[in-house]
């Protein structure tokens, strides 16, 4: 819920969403910057910690 006003700015202004890692824009891209869905952290425990589908499971 905290989020929700940094996700409204980068709605209106996709170009102030803030990525800290070239990893994180094509899974980030859609919900402008913020982590919004559990599938995403999923996704970026994956890709920039090398976790496999069932512990990123247990970790997001």
């Amino acid at each position: 819920m905290d989020q929700i006003p940094r996700y409204i700015q980068n709605k209106l202004n996709p170009e102030h969403a803030i990525y800290t890692h070239p990893s994180l824009v094509p899974i980030l891209n859609v919900t402008y910057g913020c982590m919004v869905y559990q599938e995403q952290v999923m996704q970026i425990v994956r890709d920039l910690a090398g976790y496999s589908l069932r512990k990123s499971r247990f970790s997001a």
